[in-house]
């Protein structure tokens, strides 16, 4: 028999778990059938520790949630551009320092790329502005030599966007993670 997902404590006769506690110190409790579930997700909430843990005791649940990320993804058929992600730099004026990385694939060839990219943005609360050059990482196959990922200010958001190679379907996908002072 397997006691997989099981934590005991022979030592003493009550040692099992009862309850754990998350981020906003509330304990949650098991099911009826001794289960505390644990669920993740991702967020673009400002957290210096990048992961936070919320309960949700009526329903014998942990959501573990990594922050200061967004995913997003795109498609571009041709030689156009494709927005991956657009994060909204909000009201409060500070500095960014983002890590993004891109994975590109073409089925067709098949052939893919990898990107990443280091930078800094500044808001005002109001307008966003990349200072200096954001520094990549490229590799790519030779077939999607002429693709690009760039990052773009556009009013107070930082966009992730990438352009495709002429008579290619490429699919995209992004992943941003940052920090931010004030």
């Amino acid at each position: 028999m397997s006691q997989q997902g099981i934590l005991q404590d022979l030592t003493t006769a009550s040692a099992d778990i009862e309850t754990i506690t998350g981020d906003g110190s509330t304990a949650v409790g098991p099911d009826s059938s001794h289960n505390i579930n644990l669920v993740g997700g991702s967020s673009t909430t400002n957290d210096t520790d990048g992961i936070t843990i919320v309960e949700d005791a009526g329903n014998n649940k942990l959501t573990v949630t990594l922050t200061n990320r967004q995913v997003g993804s795109g498609q571009t058929i041709g030689a156009v551009t494709a927005d991956l992600i657009t994060f909204g730099l909000g009201s409060t004026a500070g500095t960014y320092r983002f890590e993004i990385d891109v994975a590109s694939f073409e089925s067709t060839t098949p052939a893919g790329g990898g990107y990443s990219i280091d930078c800094t943005a500044r808001t005002t609360g109001s307008a966003a502005t990349i200072i200096a050059t954001p520094f990549q990482d490229v590799d790519e196959d030779t077939v999607v030599l002429g693709a690009k990922v760039e990052i773009v200010a556009s009013s107070n958001n930082i966009i992730v966007r990438a352009t495709g190679v002429t008579a290619l379907t490429i699919n995209w996908l992004a992943k941003l993670d940052y920090i931010f002072v004030s």
